[in-house]
Order: C-alpha cells, then sequence, then structure tokens
C-alpha cells in the first residue's frame, strides 16, 4: 500500500468514527501525495459536507469530476447534498447526471425516487423505485419508499404489498410499522394502527409521532387512559401540546 493509499483508509477509519477532524487531514495527505485522487477528494467533500461546510465540499466534488468526469458517485453525492439542503428540485439535475452516465445506478434512482416523492410527483417517483427493485430486488429501502408513494396516492394494497415484502426482507426496518401504522389510522383500523405503532415504538422509544398517532388511535377505540399515557410521553419528548391537540381534532374530523 503506498503512503497517499495508506492515508486514504485512515481517512476512511475516521470517518467511520466520526472522527471528522481527522478523516480531512488525512485525505488532504492522501490528495498532497496523490493530486489526482478522485476519491480522496470525494471522501473528503463528504465529510465537509457532513460538517456543513458545503463550500468547500462541492470545489472538491468539482476537483474529483475534473480528474474523473465519470465519477457517478460523485453526481449521485452532490444530488444528495442538494436534497439535505432542502433544495430538492436542484437535486433532481445531479441525479440525472449520475443516471445518464450510468443507467444501472440503483442508489440514484432510489435518490431520484426520494426526490420526486418530496415534491409530490409520485408517478415519477414509483417509476424510478421501480427501475431501482428491477435492478436490485433485495433493495428495502426502495420497497419502502414505494410504498409510502402508493399510499400518498392512497393504493393501500400495493402500499401493503411493499411494505410486507420490506419487511419479510428486514424485519427490524422500523419505519415500515410507523408509516403502516399512519396509514391504518388513515383507514380507521384502529387496533392494526395500535399494534404496527406499538411496534415502531418498541423498536424506537423516542419516536415521538409514533406517540401521538397511537394516541389517537387509542381514543378512536375508547382507551382514553393509554391514550393519555402516550400523550404524555409525545410532551415529554418535546411534542407541543396545541399540535397534538390539533392532530386528534383533524382525525375526530375525517370520521
Amino acid at each position: 500500500m503506498t503512503t497517499a493509499e495508506k492515508h486514504f483508509a485512515d481517512g476512511l477509519r475516521s470517518h467511520r468514527e466520526q472522527r471528522l477532524q481527522d478523516a480531512v487531514a488525512h485525505y488532504t495527505e492522501a490528495i498532497r501525495l496523490n493530486p489526482n485522487h478522485a476519491d480522496a477528494y470525494n471522501n473528503r467533500a463528504l465529510v465537509y459536507s457532513e460538517m456543513g461546510d458545503y463550500d468547500r465540499a462541492y470545489k472538491d466534488w468539482e476537483e474529483a469530476l475534473r480528474i474523473r468526469p465519470d465519477f457517478v458517485e460523485v453526481y449521485n453525492n452532490i444530488g444528495i447534498s442538494y436534497y439535505m439542503q432542502n433544495e430538492t428540485p436542484r437535486s433532481l439535475f445531479y441525479y440525472d447526471q449520475a443516471l445518464e452516465k450510468n443507467p444501472d445506478f440503483v442508489e440514484a434512482y432510489i435518490n431520484r425516487g426520494l426526490a420526486y416523492k418530496e415534491l409530490e410527483q409520485l408517478e415519477r417517483a414509483i417509476v424510478d423505485l421501480d427501475r431501482a427493485i428491477a435492478r436490485a430486488p433485495q433493495n428495502t429501502m426502495a420497497r419502502y419508499l414505494r410504498g409510502a408513494a402508493f399510499a400518498m396516492l392512497e393504493q393501500w394494497e400495493r402500499a401493503y404489498e411493499d411494505w410486507a415484502e420490506t419487511l419479510r426482507l428486514d424485519p427490524n426496518y422500523n419505519q415500515v410499522y410507523f408509516q403502516r401504522g399512519t396509514a391504518r389510522l388513515n383507514q380507521r383500523k384502529f387496533d392494526e394502527a395500535v399494534a404496527d405503532l406499538t411496534e415502531a415504538i418498541r423498536h424506537d422509544p423516542q419516536n415521538a409521532d409514533a406517540y401521538v398517532n397511537r394516541m389517537i388511535a387509542l381514543i378512536l377505540i375508547g382507551k382514553r387512559d393509554e391514550a393519555l399515557q402516550d400523550k404524555q410521553t409525545a410532551m415529554a419528548l418535546g411534542v407541543d401540546e396545541d399540535f397534538i391537540d390539533e392532530e386528534l381534532s383533524k382525525s375526530l374530523g375525517r370520521l
């Protein structure tokens, strides 16, 4: 292993351990020793992005692309960075670039599908997630997100099929329990909603939204004492009481 590659490996290790300044130092040394180390530029950009220093991140990604113009992971990473800054429409350009250069790039299909979902362009989201699943049938994130898109379209059975398959592949995929419980609450399947939301809370006791939604379901099946406990827990986790009461009013209004 060359000295540059040793620093690159040390940078990877430091990043995994969340020692971000050390990671930057190692990647910088790798670049000093090998100025054409595109992977080091990409990875240093990821660290800068995680630190919130987007100006430096974009400069590093630009340099990585100068060295390796077909570096599709860089386009994908830039897209993610814009998505994380709530610039979702801008992220689409970079996912498009990644997929133009590699039409089999599963992660880019998933990320573009997520972006379309956030923009409520649900049919486009489903098309991208279909493409991801066709190329990677075991990918749980793609199935989970496609289920969420179907739920937003109120195509409940298709949503439940995707979520059931996600849980078959990964029984600990906690987001499914929350989303499916919320969907069942909206469908007035209150007992099933309570069961899913209870499982969501078991996996993540800090999920305040799950307590709020379970509280609503419990009220609607007449279990007010248990509902009050959930309300108190949600408030202890930082949820405003007025927000909780507003969510309950909305649910009662849909009955």
